[in-house]
């Protein structure tokens, strides 16, 4: 720990999405035993950074309009955070980063590679692309630089090697509230849980349902409990077999959820790095993205792609209809993933 009177604290800003809020979880285990950490993020995940023991508080915004963020910064200039470390960077979170520290003397601000991915689209070669954990760890290690040097007189090449055992971690609620998943989770206790999460808010993301549902049955023939998530209520119709909550789970009892799973079967998204943080096999299906865009699973994942195809990645986070209208990728058999779940099982 930091020879210091006091902890020094850093105020960690990721307002979005889900599974980015995840994986800056990383600069939380980083920084916990150094600091006090508090993090800001936006309200639909701020569960997240409160149910995390290492955040001593978090700041949320509803969404980034002036108003929001004048309160966000209220908040944090109460603070008075001696670093701000931004995973975000983006107009609001520079507004705020400037407010604070107008000087940027305290600030760090990791790097977004927004053109070097721009142009990883366009010539489909992904080489200089740097995951996100990656990244996130980087930029977070500079604070440490900065402060342990005096003290331990530790280069950033040995904290950079130090930093490659980190993982983003997150905690579960105690107890879940839905009193559906209270009942899924309570029937045949004995049994191992799937979860599959096909769903993505871009449609090009989505795994097709026809196999999802193929898979959902299949395995709920071989003793297995499934449990399909989502937030469109209109897709829970559209999928045979095992326990849907689509729009049902608040975030809290979707992470208790996940805790509780045998292998996570999911889509780029979210839900993917969920499973990552609880080191739970997870079967990552990725039909218009690709996993070289800076978002690869780690740990004990299953890759799944359709295949070689002109037109992938055809947009770095989704879109809403296939530009081709044919949405191929998405066509990843049920046994394909099948297998995996099972070989995940195995080890």
């Amino acid at each position: 720990m930091i020879n210091d009177q006091r902890r020094k604290k850093v105020l960690i800003i990721r307002l979005s999405s889900l599974g980015d809020v995840v994986l800056s979880q990383v600069a939380v285990e980083i920084l916990k035993k150094n600091f006090e950490i508090f993090f800001m993020t936006k309200r639909k995940y701020e569960a997240i950074a409160r149910l995390n023991p290492h955040i001593k508080d978090t700041i949320s915004i509803k969404n980034s309009s002036a108003k929001e963020i004048i309160k966000a910064l209220q908040k944090a200039k109460k603070i008075k955070p001696d670093f701000i470390l931004d995973l975000q960077d983006k107009f609001s979170t520079k507004i705020i980063r400037r407010f604070l520290d107008p000087s940027c003397k305290r600030t760090y601000v990791w790097d977004a590679q927004r053109i070097e991915r721009r142009k990883a689209l366009l010539l489909k070669d992904f080489s200089k692309i740097k995951p996100v954990l990656q990244r996130f760890k980087e930029k977070t290690l500079e604070i440490l630089e900065y402060e342990e040097k005096n003290f331990y007189g530790k280069t950033s090449q040995e904290m950079s090697c130090e930093s490659q055992d980190y993982i983003p971690k997150i905690y579960p609620p105690k107890y879940p509230q839905s009193g559906k998943l209270i009942r899924f989770l309570e029937t045949e206790p004995e049994k191992k849980i799937i979860c599959v999460a096909p769903e993505s808010q871009w449609k090009t993301k989505m795994w097709s349902l026809k196999e999802c549902s193929l898979l959902t049955k299949s395995i709920e023939k071989k003793g297995f409990k499934v449990a399909v998530v989502g937030e469109n209520k209109k897709l829970s119709a559209e999928i045979e077999g095992g326990e849907k909550f689509f729009g049902e789970l608040s975030l809290e009892d979707l992470i208790y959820l996940i805790s509780k799973s045998s292998v996570v079967v999911s889509v780029d998204s979210g839900i993917m790095h969920i499973a990552n943080a609880f080191s739970i096999p997870c079967v990552a299906i990725f039909t218009s993205t690709t996993p070289e865009m800076g978002f690869s699973p780690y740990g004990k994942s299953a890759i799944l792609e359709y295949g070689k195809l002109r037109c992938r990645p055809c947009s770095l986070f989704g879109k809403n209809e296939c530009p081709y209208k044919h949405h191929l990728c998405s066509l990843i058999p049920y046994t394909k993933v099948e297998k995996e779940i099972y070989r995940l099982l195995s080890k």
